[in-house]
């Protein structure tokens, strides 16, 4: 989906630059499927269940049950 440099190497990422400058497909096929993660993967709706799985786990309580919503 896209490319990768090690840190600080500025002439890695010249290169990844001039790479999509000559190659305007790539680009736009990595856009593409950017954009694709972004609206079924990466977003709050998903990121947002897997991080209550983890406070859920973590305190052991089940989403939706009183002490969950208990509040001070």
């Amino acid at each position: 989906m896209g490319h990768v440099y090690p840190k600080g190497d500025h002439q890695a990422l010249a290169a990844l630059l001039t790479n999509y400058h000559n190659n305007r497909q790539q680009l736009a096929d990595n856009q593409i499927e950017a954009l694709r993660l972004a609206r079924e993967q990466y977003n709050w709706e998903v990121e947002s269940q897997k991080f209550l799985a983890v406070v859920e786990q973590t305190i052991g309580v089940k989403q939706g049950s009183q002490a969950f919503y208990k509040s001070s």
